[in-house]
């Protein structure tokens, strides 16, 4: 009988320990999951801005492309991908005009911060820029 007391006072204890474990480690694991998804945000976010900057270009520099084309091509993918309060401007400013063999660049622009599952978590308050440039055929 005095055996099982034993038993019993170390197995309460055990449990006692976990609990502990779980309030000091808990935290922890749910920080690193913050963290991942945000990560995921931001890498899917500026994947999204590239895409959006080349097709975009690509459009720009058809033969008659023009500026509404090009935006339309880049809207179409931001809006498609739930991307809020980005740019898109062109160098130079309307395309129609470039010459053929002359640089035609377009960049977007989007927040981080308006672009997050949890943007008031980790504000991070800078915009992602990707500027793609292409000759105009």
């Amino acid at each position: 009988m005095i055996h099982r007391k034993r038993n019993i006072g170390k197995i309460s204890r055990r449990k006692g320990v976990a609990t502990v474990e779980l309030a000091v480690c808990l935290p922890i694991l749910m920080l690193i999951l913050l963290a991942a998804l945000q990560a995921a945000d931001l890498i899917f976010l500026k994947q999204t801005v590239q895409v959006a900057s080349y097709e975009a270009a690509r459009a720009a520099i058809k033969r008659r492309g023009t500026n509404a084309q090009a935006y339309a091509s880049a809207q179409e993918i931001l809006t498609d991908r739930m991307v809020e309060g980005f740019t898109i401007t062109f160098v130079p400013s309307d395309i129609s005009t470039a010459d053929r063999g002359e640089p035609v660049s377009v960049t977007v622009a989007a927040s981080s911060d308006a672009n997050t599952v949890l943007p008031n978590w980790l504000p991070l308050g800078q915009d992602l820029t990707v500027t793609t440039k292409m000759v105009k055929e």
